[in-house]
């Protein structure tokens, strides 16, 4: 998965604009002296459904569509060696750059393998913040891009021509956008000026970004992440924000291929 840091893939939240940012509340980090909160993301390293067969599926969920004979989920999300590597070396790096203050992640599990490799190097226990979870793409889920092309012609060209439309049982971009968006405001909230590590999906850390920088909604789905990639965002105090680096990938030489979004 991609990174989001306050400096890895991860979001911020803001102070009153043109204030000074507050001091934290019990257990969160000590504001800032700039004034300002620094939100570093990071995508999960390359991760499989582990299940019966030990095949690898595509999939946006911890809930894959493979069943047995009663209904029940037979696999997860897991991060397979070439990912925990990766994830490895983009905790190196987060060290090397500063380390960071606080470290959140996304309910899934494939977040939180990830948050539990950075939080070693960190020395940070993760947090985990419901709402930064993976884009829900509902009977879409686990199916790869050209798949979804072929099956549901119709609905996909509608899903990528309006942010507002939503695959079957799914959410749309603006649902996305806005349920990271109050995720980020929380962690903001409670983490003021701090350095935030953030262990996130490649859709939630478009939406941290596209909150950065105001950008249309449609914008989010031409944002390309590669696994344990490293996007910084940084929120000021006066209300601004901005965008450090989006989608690093530099830390990863000799653990990275070609890979298809």
């Amino acid at each position: 998965m991609p990174l989001v840091t306050f400096a890895l893939s991860a979001a911020l939240g803001l102070g009153a604009a043109g204030t000074a940012p507050a001091a934290a509340e019990p257990g969160g980090a000590e504001p800032s002296a700039r004034g300002e909160w620094s939100v570093t993301a990071v995508e999960p390293g390359r991760y499989v459904v582990r299940w019966t067969a030990d095949e690898p599926l595509p999939i946006t969920s911890d809930r894959p569509r493979i069943v047995d004979e009663t209904g029940a989920p037979v696999g997860e999300t897991v991060l397979v060696d070439e990912g925990r590597a990766q994830v490895g070396a983009a905790a190196a790096e987060l060290v090397a750059r500063g380390g960071a203050d606080v470290l959140v992640c996304s309910p899934m599990l494939r977040t939180r393998q990830t948050a539990e490799i950075l939080g070693r190097s960190l020395g940070l226990e993760p947090v985990v913040v419901d709402g930064l979870e993976e884009g829900r793409f509902g009977e879409w889920d686990g199916a790869t891009f050209a798949e979804v092309m072929t099956r549901w012609p119709k609905e996909l060209e509608a899903w990528l021509g309006s942010p507002d439309v939503a695959p079957p049982g799914g959410e749309s971009l603006r649902d996305i956008h806005s349920r990271v968006g109050a995720a980020l405001q929380q962690v903001l909230d409670r983490y003021r000026g701090a350095r935030i590590a953030v262990a996130a999906h490649v859709g939630s850390i478009r939406a941290l970004t596209a909150h950065a920088l105001d950008a249309p909604l449609p914008s989010m789905n031409r944002m390309e992440l590669a696994p344990a990639s490293i996007t910084t965002l940084t929120w000021y105090a006066d209300g601004n924000a901005s965008m450090r680096s989006f989608a690093e990938t530099g830390h990863l030489a000799g653990l990275i291929h070609a890979w298809t979004p």
